[in-house]
């Protein structure tokens, strides 16, 4: 499996694994407490420093073992880490367009919401929900296009 598609599998796991624990966790206070009394701000600043955290650290792990694997079969360097070729370019242009796409529909959401005045806490977790919808928009549509080609 190519570094990319590695990497790209840590991304999408990772968002979605903190998206739902952050989700789980805000989300299951709206039922006892009116959303405006609700503190869904530092849980949220969390959530986005921990996903960028896990998914620095799982490109970490799999770049070390990337480069274990290079050494053990005799492979100078770290194996595809450095490697781009046209394939990559148009997989990872597909993916940031798809990524573009579900952000400009979340952000749309976010200002109707607004324009609405709907509570903050909606339209922030509007804003939060594209960011969560386009970075797993993008890594599916980049793990398609690396398992069934472009």
């Amino acid at each position: 499996m190519p570094f990319r598609e590695k990497f790209t599998w840590v991304s999408l796991l990772v968002s979605v694994a903190v998206a739902g624990a952050y989700a789980v966790l805000v989300l299951s206070r709206a039922g006892s407490l009116p959303v405006a009394e609700i503190a869904y701000q530092i849980p949220m600043v969390a959530a986005m420093a921990v996903t960028v955290a896990l998914t620095i650290a799982g490109t970490i792990v799999f770049g070390i073992g990337g480069g274990i694997a290079a050494a053990v079969s005799g492979d100078r360097g770290f194996g595809d880490l450095g490697r781009v070729d046209d394939r990559d370019r148009e997989i990872a242009l597909q993916g940031r367009v798809a990524g573009a796409n579900a952000m400009a529909v979340g952000a749309t959401l976010a200002l109707v919401l607004a324009m609405a005045e709907a509570e903050q806490f909606w339209v922030a977790n509007a804003l939060y929900a594209s960011f969560v919808a386009s970075s797993v928009a993008a890594a599916v549509v980049r793990l398609a296009a690396y398992r069934q080609g472009l």
